[in-house]
C-alpha cells in the first residue's frame, strides 16, 4: 500500500508541471544469466519477449533538452534449458521458466535536435527503479534452497529514438536499455564459499505517442 501511495503522489506532483503527456508501448526483450557452474549446472539461456507499456509526462521542455518521468509495467521473462547432474555420470535436462513482473519508474533528461521538417531525433538517460509486483518462477526449483528475488531493482535507463511533431501531436519510435546496478537474486553457500547470482538485462522497443498541453 505504501508503494502505491508513493507512486500516486509522485505522479500527481509531476502533473502540475507537465507540458507533454506521453504513452510508450511495445515489446521488451529480456535475457537472464546465472553463475551456476560451481554447482554443476549448465544453463542454456533464451531471449524472451513480452509487451510493456509506459505512461509519462515531459516538463521543463526547452528547444534542445527536457525532463521526462515515466511509470510503466514491465514483464521480464526467461525461458531456457538447464542441464544438471542426476547420477554417477549422467546429466538430466529440465526447462527453467521465470516471469518477474515489475512496476517501473524512471526520470530522464532528454537531449534532442529538432529540425524544420518536424523530425526530432533524441537520446535519453536517467535513474530507474523497478518494484516487483508478481513472481512466477520455477528457475530455482532444481535447488534444495529456494531463492529470494530482490523486491526492488535499481539502475538506469539509456535510450534513443526519433519522433515527428506536428502541431500538438507527437509520434515516433524509441528503444531503451534497462541497466541494473543490483542483481535479481543472490544466495550465499557457506559450505562451498560460493555465491549464486541471478541477473538479467532488458531492452525495450516501442512506439511513442505524445500530446502537448502547453
Amino acid at each position: 500500500m505504501k508503494k502505491i501511495i508513493f507512486i500516486i503522489t509522485y505522479f500527481t506532483a509531476l502533473q502540475l508541471n507537465a507540458q507533454v503527456i506521453t504513452l510508450n508501448t511495445g515489446l521488451s526483450a529480456s535475457k537472464f544469466s546465472w553463475n551456476a557452474t560451481p554447482l554443476g549446472y549448465t544453463p542454456q539461456d533464451e531471449v524472451a519477449r513480452n509487451s510493456s507499456v509506459f505512461l509519462g509526462v515531459t516538463y521543463y521542455n526547452k528547444r534542445h533538452f527536457s525532463f521526462s518521468s515515466n511509470i510503466g509495467y514491465v514483464s521480464k521473462k526467461h525461458s531456457g534449458l538447464v542441464y544438471f547432474p542426476c547420477g554417477a555420470n549422467a546429466a538430466c535436462q529440465g526447462r527453467s521458466v521465470t516471469v518477474l513482473n515489475y512496476v517501473s519508474i524512471n526520470t530522464t533528461i532528454d537531449l534532442k535536435y529538432p529540425t524544420r521538417s518536424g523530425i526530432v531525433p533524441f537520446i535519453a538517460a536517467g535513474p530507474r527503479v523497478d518494484i516487483l509486483v508478481a513472481n512466477k518462477s520455477n528457475a530455482f526449483s532444481y535447488f534444495q534452497t529456494q531463492f529470494d528475488v530482490n523486491q526492488i531493482q535499481y539502475g538506469c535507463t539509456l535510450g534513443f529514438g526519433i519522433r515527428y511533431e506536428i502541431s500538438n501531436v507527437q509520434i515516433g519510435l524509441r528503444t531503451d536499455f534497462l541497466l541494473n546496478f543490483n542483481n535479481t537474486s543472490e544466495l550465499k553457500f557457506e559450505t562451498m564459499d560460493e555465491t549464486f547470482i541471478f541477473s538479467e538485462r532488458t531492452q525495450f522497443f516501442g512506439l511513442t505517442l505524445g500530446y502537448k498541453l502547453k
